[in-house]
């Protein structure tokens, strides 16, 4: 697949579920696990519902869920309940990020805006501006910075001033599509680089520290990734249905896990749409878009969940703070908050 194809491929499968890139799952049945709490969508269109982004704070008190219409809404993470409904993206929201203090929330969007947010009082503190569509957000570890990413840009790292919103630096880290992945521990950064490369650079001056590749196999595109540092791996999803986990240290693949269950065709079926590791590095779990949800055990990568679900959700997954519960998005809009443990005792299916 030419470089061109490839890279269109991509921005469908982002257009469709505007990040993280990325960052979606499917709707599980409900009776397959106790799910903690349901919100219930509103009247606008199920298109303009769709949730592309949830970002759960660091005390997991509030849920921030970002919609394909830009709309933020800062939820109770207790009962759903909305707090603030931030309005003023134009486009839809490709991904957010909560400071360390949780004092205040940046947004991106395919309107080629970040913007700062008060999470007190839900006021708008900046509109900080690009020149093309902001794929990805991150906070730095001291909150005195944020971080953007753009598409095509020929300076595509963007650094702004948190307390001022004035853009302090720009840098070039690749060419094309990518996402952050920050390791505030380590002051490192992750850029994943479609086709094949990941990136670590140090985030004081964004230099690389090291540059992995892998094969280049056809319709093997990495589209997205997840980074512990407390076991010190890395995992990234593809466009063939493959994760693939890598040695922080050295860059060798030491595993490669099967991410869909159907013997779907076709890059848009098998693509892996997203991959977390529970915050204390135990589980790891994909979702692609044929349907599966499969977990792993980080300490042996015994297969530990594996569903075949019944409806296509392009929408978004985050892990709670203390790794106990998931959220993710419907595709009609609504937000369920479901426990690991209840997840992870469901019989599993498909292949290994």
């Amino acid at each position: 697949m030419c470089t061109y194809l490839r890279q269109g491929l991509l921005i469908v499968l982002l257009g469709l579920i505007g990040t993280s890139g990325f960052r979606s799952l499917v709707e599980k049945k409900q009776s397959s696990a106790s799910i903690l709490f349901s919100t219930t969508p509103s009247s606008e269109s199920t298109d303009n519902q769709r949730i592309n982004a949830i970002a759960w704070n660091l005390s997991q008190d509030k849920i921030a869920v970002g919609r394909r219409s830009g709309i933020v809404e800062i939820r109770n993470a207790s009962d759903g309940q909305i707090i603030f409904s931030l309005t003023g993206h134009t486009d839809y929201i490709t991904s957010l990020d909560w400071s360390l203090d949780g004092t205040k929330l940046a947004s991106s969007s395919a309107d080629k805006t970040v913007r700062l947010w008060n999470t007190s009082n839900g006021q708008l503190l900046f509109v900080l501006t690009h020149s093309d569509t902001v794929w990805d957000v991150a906070w730095s570890a001291d909150s005195s910075e944020v971080f953007s990413i753009t598409y095509l840009d020929p300076n595509n790292l963007n650094i702004w001033n948190a307390s001022t919103g004035q853009r302090i630096n720009q840098y070039t880290v690749f060419g094309g599509l990518g996402r952050i992945i920050l390791n505030a521990d380590s002051g490192k950064m992750l850029f994943v680089m479609p086709p094949n490369t990941l990136e670590i650079s140090d985030t004081t001056n964004f230099a690389e520290i090291s540059r992995f590749h892998q094969s280049d196999v056809a319709g093997g595109d990495l589209v997205g990734a997840a980074w512990n540092s407390n076991i010190g791996l890395i995992a990234t999803g593809s466009l063939n249905s493959l994760v693939k986990i890598w040695n922080v240290t050295t860059g060798v693949i030491t595993n490669t896990l099967q991410a869909n269950m159907a013997s779907n065709t076709g890059p848009i079926s098998q693509a892996v749409m997203d991959i977390k590791f529970s915050p204390d590095g135990s589980t790891l779990l994909s979702v692609s878009n044929d349907g599966s949800i499969r977990g792993w055990n980080t300490a042996t990568w015994e297969l530990t969940l594996s569903t075949q679900l019944q409806i296509h959700i392009n929408t978004a997954v985050a892990f709670s703070p203390d790794s106990s519960q998931i959220a993710y998005g419907v595709e009609d809009g609504t937000l369920h908050i479901v426990s690991l443990t209840d997840l992870l005792t469901m019989p599993t299916a498909g292949p290994p």
